[in-house]
């Protein structure tokens, strides 16, 4: 069986100082709580329509970003860190 993406035994001794930061806006729970009125957020049941909405929303963004690690040379494919 062949295990793609399995990291190097040395990877946690290599990559334990690795603190990045300023990697921009935290858009996480933020998308649409910036760009829509309040008070949709007043009522519960349309409150958590737009969350769902919302967590789909920052999955899409995740995924989006990674396309750019597995094609970086400089960056491991497990990096989470890149804008």
């Amino acid at each position: 069986m062949i295990i793609y993406n399995k990291k190097p035994k040395d990877y946690k001794a290599k990559h334990i100082k690795d603190n990045i930061d300023g990697l921009g806006y935290d858009y996480h729970k933020n998308v649409f709580r910036k760009s829509m009125s309040p008070g949709v957020f007043a009522n519960p049941k349309t409150a958590k329509m737009i969350n769902k909405i919302e967590e789909m929303f920052d999955y899409l963004i995740d995924a989006v970003k990674l396309i750019s690690v597995h094609y970086s040379i400089a960056h491991d494919k497990d990096s989470i860190n890149i804008n």
